[in-house]
């Protein structure tokens, strides 16, 4: 693996933007929701979904907004499916101990 230089937030804004053509209409957002998800947690986790992938880019009109979304989607749908997971494990286990 290719070892990887930290770029300062503005300066992974501004690869997202011209390098990756990521539309990025509010910097100052995208720059307080990389300091609070991390590059690697949004970007990286994300990024199959949203990639030309032979070009590298993202899709046309692909926003950072949208990424940001789905990521809090994805999040509450986990912990919404943990909640559930976990309340049958209680039960199963409650209904084994009464047996």
């Amino acid at each position: 693996m290719a070892n990887k230089t930290f770029l300062a937030y503005d300066e992974q804004i501004e690869k997202l933007e011209k390098e990756k053509q990521l539309v990025i209409s509010d910097p100052e957002f995208a720059k307080i929701t990389l300091q609070k998800l991390s590059y690697f947690s949004l970007i990286g986790g994300y990024k199959d979904l949203f990639k030309h992938k032979p070009s590298g880019n993202y899709l046309h009109g692909v926003t950072f907004e949208e990424i940001t979304a789905f990521y809090y989607f994805d999040e509450e749908l986990r912990t919404l499916f943990l909640s559930s997971h976990t309340t049958n494990v209680k039960r199963l286990n409650l209904q084994s101990s009464i047996k």
